[in-house]
């Protein structure tokens, strides 16, 4: 079996981000997660194994989701993204290339497979 890459779980909803911690875990990911953007960056700063990162937009702090998505775009062009939202305003979606939207709610099914294809679409160079 094949090492599978590093995912991050920026989402500020306790919950949701054991959730879906969880659910990546239970199929070889390895996960960090993260309650908010700025905590997100940070880690991204410090970890280099990070393939893929999955970020919700509306959070606390200094930073959101969609900042969080700027940085990354400006700093690790070729990480992938995948924004859980509940709306995504047309405008993010427009400027975002590489970026994969999931609509919450969403299944494990649903998160399974923009998780595989983030990766597919991405040949991981850290």
């Amino acid at each position: 079996m094949s090492v599978r890459p590093a995912i991050l779980v920026v989402e500020d909803d306790p919950a949701l981000r054991i959730t879906l911690s969880e659910m990546l875990s239970e199929h070889g990911f390895p996960v960090v997660a993260a309650g908010s953007a700025d905590e997100g960056l940070g880690v991204l700063l410090h970890r280099e194994d990070i393939a893929a990162i999955i970020t919700d937009v509306v959070m606390p702090g200094t930073l959101d989701g969609l900042g969080l998505l700027s940085e990354i775009r400006r700093r690790w062009p070729c990480k992938r993204v995948i924004v859980a939202s509940w709306r995504m305003p047309a405008e993010a979606a427009a400027n975002a290339p590489g970026t994969i939207f999931l609509a919450k709610p969403f299944g494990e099914a649903s998160l399974l497979e923009a998780v595989e294809t983030a990766l597919q679409t991405h040949a991981y160079r850290g």
